[in-house]
């Protein structure tokens, strides 16, 4: 791996932890909030949940509360604690599934992130297909597998599948929300993964298809990516195209 190479993807690593602050936002009833993470709100309980039908509905929805009072305040191993409480004794309620993927955002913001328990907690939740956080579940899924990929031994075969599986689950999110939020993440992480498994081409064909994406006009990801297809085209010896991007 070349010099730029290697320094392109030190760059992937810082954006794409920037980048995760997208994906993040407080934890509420009835409604999604997609602003940064840094601006968090305390729960608001929709009136279905005001209320519950009995007791252990009473007892979830209060796991489910006090969890998202701790997310939403930073205190991320308190919320973790009640979000297992709620999947545990309630494992069928209709909150659980929004419940395995808070805990797996958790598992990230963590100060030593579990991309591990992280990467379980967002397959658990995606098993609901009628998740309303599917989209967020899915990007952040993919975003923790490759991280996870990266702390594995260099080009062992273990490594290689911990990517070829981030990249399944990216490609399952372009097939499900070609047009939604994330996917300039999606795009991106796509162009890493292929670059890291040795297959350029098509690491230059995600990053074109980013920068060429009018809607990903003004992604924070944009500069990256143009410096990413440079090194591309570069290891390819397409020095002219190389020289067009740095």
């Amino acid at each position: 791996m070349s010099v730029k190479s290697r320094v392109f993807h030190q760059l992937v690593r810082c954006s794409v932890l920037a980048s995760m602050i997208l994906v993040t936002h407080s934890v509420t009833w009835g409604q999604q909030r997609r602003g940064p993470a840094t601006q968090q709100k305390s729960s608001a309980v929709p009136k279905s949940a005001k209320n519950p039908s009995d007791a252990r509905d009473r007892k979830a929805l209060a796991y489910y509360a006090n969890a998202a009072d701790y997310q939403n305040s930073g205190a991320f191993e308190l919320a973790i604690e009640e979000w297992q409480k709620l999947v545990k004794e309630f494992p069928d309620h209709p909150q659980a599934s929004a419940a395995w993927h808070h805990m797996g955002v958790c598992q990230l913001q963590r100060k030593e992130p579990d991309y591990s328990r992280a990467v379980q907690a967002f397959e658990q939740a995606l098993k609901d297909d009628k998740l309303e956080l599917r989209e967020e579940s899915l990007i952040n899924l993919s975003w923790a597998l490759v991280t996870q990929a990266r702390s594995l031994e260099a080009g062992s075969a273990a490594q290689r599948r911990g990517y070829e599986q981030a990249r399944d689950r990216m490609l399952e999110f372009l097939k499900r929300y070609g047009d939604a939020d994330y996917v300039d993440q999606a795009l991106f992480y796509l162009g890493d993964v292929e670059h890291i498994l040795g297959d350029r081409q098509r690491s230059i064909a995600y990053f074109r298809k980013f920068l060429e994406t009018k809607s990903l006009a003004k992604s924070p990801l944009r500069p990256d990516a143009v410096y990413a297809l440079a090194v591309a085209y570069e290891e390819e010896q397409d020095f002219p195209e190389a020289k067009r991007r740095y």
